[in-house]
């Protein structure tokens, strides 16, 4: 899964959509699946490729965690939060239910690594 490229990847979540395959489709948009280690994925303007393949809302929610993929590698986890909550208007169907708990511990990571980061920040800034 590191190397697929991003049409790949976007059939298959299109794929996992279609057949309301919630959990599919979750590993897919976590971070704990290892496409997020692949640079093919990491997009900072993924929204045309995204909506080539994905109907709305599927291609924006999908662009936005390629973007979070983006911004991951670039240690930017303040815009990685950002772009993770994008998912938020997809909460009321129940076939994503899976998909909106993977987000949601994703987001809690990215939480944490900025309370981390602003924590180092202040003592670094303290300690000059």
């Amino acid at each position: 899964m590191a190397h697929i490229t991003i049409n790949q990847y976007l059939q298959q979540v299109y794929e996992a959509i279609d057949n309301h395959e919630g959990s599919f489709c979750a590993e897919l948009l976590s971070f704990k699946h290892p496409h997020v280690a692949n640079p093919r994925l990491q997009l900072a303007s993924p929204e045309e490729k995204c909506q080539q393949v994905l109907e709305v809302p599927y291609d924006e929610m999908v662009a936005a965690h390629l973007r979070c993929t983006y911004a991951v590698s670039n240690h930017d986890f303040v815009e990685a939060y950002k772009c993770q909550t994008a998912f938020q208007s997809h909460k009321e169907e129940n076939w994503a239910l899976p998909v909106m708990f993977a987000v949601t511990l994703d987001l809690r990571i990215f939480a944490n690594n900025v309370s981390e980061h602003k924590l180092l920040c202040s003592r670094m800034f303290l300690i000059q």
